[in-house]
Order: C-alpha cells, then sequence, then structure tokens
C-alpha cells in the first residue's frame, strides 16, 4: 500500500483477494479486519476470518505495509537582487528561507549549502548560489536552488566619467 498526498491508504478488500482458500459447504461469513475504506497512516497486521454454518472456520492473518515513495515539496524563493549602496563594498543581506511540507507531516532541513547564508555579508558584483535539500522520515528527498544578486546602486549622473569607488574601513578602494 502507498500513502497519498494526504499521508494516508485505504485499506482494501482483502476478501476479494483470497477467494478460493477454503472449500466450505453451506453460507459462507467472512469478516476482515480492519474494514475495507479504513484510512491508514502506517503499517499493521489485518485478518480475515471465513467461517461456514458447518462450524468451519479459518483466520488469516497478513502483514499490511504502507509505503511512503512521495518526496517532500520544496519551495526556494526566486532570485533575489540585493542593492549595495553607492560607496559600499557589500551589505550584510538577510533573504527570504524556503517553504517546505510532506505527506506525512514531518519533514527536516537536512542541507543547505552554498557560498553565503542569510544575514551574512555578501561582497557586491557576484551571484550567490544556495542548495537546499529536505528529507521525510522514508528518505524521501527533494531539493531546490536560490540565487541572491549583489550589485552597486547606480551612481549618480555626473558631466565627468565616475570612477567605482567603495569604502572599507575609513579608506577609499577603486
Amino acid at each position: 500500500l502507498y500513502l497519498d498526498t494526504a499521508g494516508q491508504s485505504l485499506m482494501p478488500d482483502l476478501y476479494a483477494q483470497l477467494t478460493g482458500l477454503w472449500d466450505c459447504s453451506g453460507t459462507v461469513f467472512v469478516s476482515q479486519t480492519p474494514d475495507e475504506g479504513t484510512v491508514l497512516t502506517g503499517n499493521l497486521v489485518a485478518s480475515i476470518q471465513v467461517a461456514d454454518t458447518l462450524a468451519n472456520d479459518t483466520t488469516v492473518s497478513i502483514n499490511m505495509v504502507v509505503l511512503d515513495t512521495l518526496p517532500p515539496i520544496i519551495l526556494c524563493p526566486p532570485t533575489d537582487t540585493a542593492y549595495v549602496p553607492f560607496g559600499d563594498c557589500g551589505l550584510n543581506y538577510v533573504f527570504e528561507q524556503p517553504t517546505y511540507s510532506d505527506n506525512s507531516n514531518v519533514v527536516a532541513l537536512v542541507d543547505s549549502f552554498g557560498t553565503h547564508y542569510s544575514g551574512e555579508f555578501f561582497p557586491v558584483g557576484n551571484n550567490y548560489t544556495m542548495q537546499y535539500r529536505v528529507n521525510d522520515p522514508d528518505n524521501n528527498t527533494s531539493t531546490c536552488t536560490s540565487t541572491v544578486i549583489v550589485i552597486k546602486e547606480e551612481l549618480p549622473n555626473f558631466s565627468y566619467p565616475a570612477a567605482d569607488f567603495c569604502t572599507n574601513a575609513g579608506s577609499v578602494h577603486p
């Protein structure tokens, strides 16, 4: 059995799958536990009991294994542009984190790797890529990538060519 996107699976009709396992005469009574259509969220032992009016009786136990093969959902924010004020060489930039979910309602951000993390100093003039990975309890994995582009604000219009300067600790650097 497989979990659906809601993290559930429905108990099938086991009686239909077990026909021919008994040779009873008279009226046959069949019961299944749990009932067909019961919502399952994990493994269990189901049973089918078959009896007839002549006191013939048997019970079959079946291990029901519920599998989750659906990967978690992870959504990275779109490419973000950070504008560095004129004269600065970069900025400490806080960017949006990914959102994630899973049909099991249990998902963990297991990796976030890239050139920088949110809130760190981003030097001007580069693109920074961060990759994220999430796992669910059944080791299904999803990844996404987000990019931050760091650029200088536009220089004011001067009547002469402006040099590209930035300041760092009180000194000026071209």
